[in-house]
């Protein structure tokens, strides 16, 4: 299943925290989950997974929750009912004081990539792509799991899923 609205992956700055704080806030409780009300908003992702929000038995949002505590950020990518709400939230919370001052710099780096490959023409974009899966394929039949490390790392900086 993937939370609807939200994204951090495990390779992520912050990505084996944001773990471990969603099993502590849903391993082994009952959560009730919502599908966006937009009837354009499909129930299922393009990879097969459920996309759906999740209701904490407390009744918080999980997705509100994970942006608040800096856990996670608003997925915008594809537009969605509780888009506004999460950015605003993103928007209001503060970084943590122990960040470091060198991740301003990292997450600038990753923005200004982010945007010379959207300038990228199609047929590049697409040989990006297939290299970024063809590396992440070779690396899942290598027994080292830094070759998956840093496979992920780089359909993550290329956006491939």
């Amino acid at each position: 299943m993937q939370t609807l609205g939200v994204r951090r992956k495990p390779v992520e700055p912050g990505g084996p925290e944001a773990t471990a704080r969603a099993k502590e806030l849903l391993a082994g409780k009952t959560v009730t989950i919502h599908y966006d009300p937009n009837p354009d908003h499909g129930k299922w992702g393009k990879y097969g997974r459920l996309l759906a929000y999740i209701e904490m038995p407390d009744g918080r949002d999980y997705g509100l929750v994970m942006i608040h505590e800096s856990f996670s950020k608003a997925y915008i990518k594809y537009p969605h009912s509780r888009q506004a709400a999460y950015l605003r939230a993103e928007k209001k919370t503060r970084q943590p004081k122990n960040r470091k001052r060198g991740s301003d710099m990292n997450n600038w780096i990753m923005i200004l990539i982010r945007q010379i490959l959207k300038s990228a023409s199609a047929p590049l974009k697409k040989t990006l792509e297939e290299f970024a899966k063809s590396f992440r394929d070779k690396a899942r039949e290598t027994p080292n799991p830094w070759d998956d490390v840093l496979a992920d790392a780089i359909c993550w900086i290329l956006q491939v899923d």
